[in-house]
C-alpha cells in the first residue's frame, strides 16, 4: 500500500528533472533485431544503459533472448516480449520449448499470432485455454510467405511477425484484417526495420491514388472491416542491425504533465511578477520530435496550457514543458486541496475537448487524469481496445470516475466514449485499485495534485515499464508512505 500527499504548493528556484527509462517500444524491437542477426552482445555493448536502466518488461525479454537454449520461459505480466519471443523462436527454433506467464498475461489472446506462425509450419500447443498462454512450441517455422493477421486486439501481433520476416528468403506478405488500432507501433516496427537495412515497401491505395514509401506494400481501405495488406519484400537477412535507435520512453514521459498540473503559489503574483512559466519540469532522455507515437502528448497537453519544447544540451536530449500563465497567474487555476462538497460551475464542461486515440492508447489514462485535475469534459475516439490491456482499463476509469461522483460511459452508435466532468467532486481521500496495472497507478496518482490524500494497493506494478518511477515523483515535491 501506498499513500501519496503533496506538499504545500511553492514557487520552485529550479524546475524538476525526471529521467526516464529508455522506450521498451523501442528496445524491445531492436533486442530481437540484434538477437535474429547474431550481434545482440554487440549492441548491448554499444547500449550498456538496456541492461542497467530497462524496465521489467524489457528485462525479462534480453534474459529471454540471452538464455536460448533453455527449455521454459516465463514472462510474467509482458505481453510484447511473450508475443515477440513467440515468433523469434518458431524463427530460431532449437527444440521444444514453453512460454508461460501470471494470470493478467493467461488472460491476453495470442491467437491471431499462433495462427499466423501455424500458417508459416510452426506447431504450437495451447497448455490451458485455446487462444491464450501458456503454449509449448514443438515445431519452428520452415517458411515465410502469405499471412493475415487480426489486428484489432493488438498491432503486436503484426510487429512479431514483421520482425522475423527478413530471417526468411522470397517475397512476404502480411494483410492486416480487423479494425485499425495502434498501427502507429506498427509504423515504429518499419522504422527499426530500415534503420537495421531492411528495405520496407508502404503502398497506400485509397480510391484512385497509390503512393509508395519504400519495400512494404500497405493498401488501406476506408472501411475499417477491409483488409488492410502489407505486402513485405526482404532481398537480405538484417544489414545493419546495431543501427536501431532507442530514445526514452515518451509512454512514461506522458504521465508527468498531469504530474506537473498542480497548483500555483497563492502569492505568486508578489513573489516574481517577472516568471511567465509554472510548473515546469525537464524530461530526459527525450527527443521532441520523436519515432514514438506518445510524443503527440505535445500537441494534446496544449488543450491544458502546457508548451512542449526541445531543450536539448550539447551532452543531453531532454525536453521541457511548462504551462503558460496570463496576468501572472494559470490560465487554468487550481485549488490548493480538495473541497470535499465543491461543485463545478456549468461552463467548465459545456464544450468538451475531442480526442481520437487510435494510434495512441497508452496516452488515453494520462489524459483523463489531467481532464480530471482540469475538470474537463470530454470524448475519447477509437480506445475499445483498452479492455484487453494488462486490466480492462475501461472498468478502471470508470471505477475511478465514480469516486469522484462523475461517469465514464460508452456511445452505444460508435467507438466513442464520454467523460463527464459535470458533477465532478473531490474528496478528502481516495483509494486506486491498481489491478495490477502500471499505467492506471501512474496516471492516477496525480490525483494527489487536487486530493490530500490518495492510497494506491500496489505501487510495485510500475516496474513493469518505469522502475525509478516513485523516486522521480519524489523529485517533483510529493511525500511518499509506503506501507506493507
Amino acid at each position: 500500500m501506498l499513500a501519496i500527499s503533496k506538499r504545500g504548493y511553492r514557487l520552485e528556484k529550479k524546475p524538476c528533472r525526471v529521467a526516464l527509462p529508455p522506450s521498451k517500444s523501442m528496445a524491445n524491437r531492436a533486442l530481437v533485431i540484434a538477437a535474429l542477426s547474431g550481434k545482440l552482445n554487440e549492441f548491448l555493448k554499444m547500449n550498456p544503459n538496456l541492461q542497467k536502466d530497462s524496465c521489467r518488461d524489457t528485462q525479462l525479454l534480453l534474459h529471454a533472448l540471452q538464455n536460448r537454449q533453455d527449455k521454459l520461459f516465463e514472462f510474467r505480466d509482458a505481453g510484447t516480449p511473450f508475443r515477440l519471443f513467440l515468433a523469434y523462436a518458431c524463427a530460431t527454433f532449437i527444440h521444444s520449448i514453453e512460454l508461460h506467464g501470471d494470470a493478467s498475461l493467461n488472460q491476453r489472446c495470442v491467437k491471431p499470432l499462433v495462427d499466423a506462425l501455424r500458417v508459416c509450419g510452426a506447431e504450437i500447443t495451447y497448455l490451458k485455454n485455446e487462444g491464450f498462454p501458456p503454449l509449448q512450441i514443438t515445431k519452428g517455422m520452415d517458411h515465410f510467405d502469405f499471412i493475415s493477421i487480426d489486428r484489432t486486439q493488438s498491432s503486436q501481433f503484426v510487429s512479431a511477425m514483421l520482425l522475423v520476416a527478413p530471417f526468411f528468403s522470397g517475397n512476404k506478405q502480411i494483410s492486416l484484417l480487423g479494425d485499425a488500432h495502434s498501427d502507429s507501433y506498427i509504423q515504429l516496427t518499419i522504422d527499426q526495420m530500415r534503420l537495421a537495412g531492411v528495405d520496407v515497401e508502404i503502398q497506400h491505395s485509397m480510391g484512385n491514388r497509390t503512393s509508395l514509401v519504400g519495400s512494404l506494400s500497405l493498401t488501406h481501405s476506408d472501411n475499417h472491416s477491409d483488409p488492410m495488406a502489407k505486402n513485405i519484400t526482404c532481398s537480405s537477412a538484417y544489414t545493419n542491425p546495431l543501427n536501431c535507435k532507442i530514445e526514452g520512453d515518451w509512454s512514461a514521459a506522458v504521465f508527468f504533465y498531469p504530474i506537473a498540473y498542480s497548483a500555483l503559489n497563492l502569492d505568486f503574483k508578489a513573489v516574481n511578477r517577472k516568471l511567465k512559466t509554472a510548473n515546469t519540469l525537464y524530461l530526459s532522455p527525450l527527443h521532441h520530435q520523436s519515432f514514438q507515437c506518445d510524443a503527440n502528448m505535445s500537441e494534446h497537453s496544449k488543450h491544458f496550457g502546457f508548451v512542449t519544447l526541445n531543450a536539448s544540451t550539447k551532452h543531453q536530449h531532454r525536453v521541457k514543458i511548462y504551462r503558460q500563465l496570463s496576468n501572472g497567474y494559470s490560465q487554468n487555476p487550481a485549488v490548493d486541496f480538495a473541497q470535499p462538497h465543491h461543485k463545478l460551475s456549468p461552463e467548465r464542461t459545456l464544450n468538451p475537448l475531442v480526442f481520437d486515440m487510435v494510434n495512441e492508447p497508452d496516452t488515453v489514462l494520462a489524459l483523463l487524469s489531467l481532464c480530471m485535475l482540469k475538470e474537463q469534459s470530454a470524448t475519447f475516439k477509437n480506445i475499445d481496445n483498452l479492455q484487453w490491456k494488462e486490466s480492462n482499463r475501461i472498468l478502471a476509469i470508470q471505477e475511478i470516475a465514480n469516486n469522484l461522483n462523475c461517469s465514464f460511459t460508452r456511445d452505444p452508435i460508435c467507438d466513442e466514449w464520454f467523460f463527464d466532468a459535470n458533477s465532478l467532486v473531490w474528496p478528502e481521500e481516495i483509494s486506486i485499485v491498481s489491478h495490477d496495472d502500471h499505467r492506471i497507478v501512474m496516471a492516477f496518482s496525480a490525483l494527489s495534485n487536487r486530493i490530500p490524500i490518495v492510497y494506491i494497493d500496489n505501487p510495485h506494478c510500475v516496474e513493469k515499464s518505469f522502475p525509478s518511477y516513485w523516486d522521480q515523483l519524489k523529485n517533483c515535491n510529493f511525500d511518499l508512505v509506503f506501507t506493507q
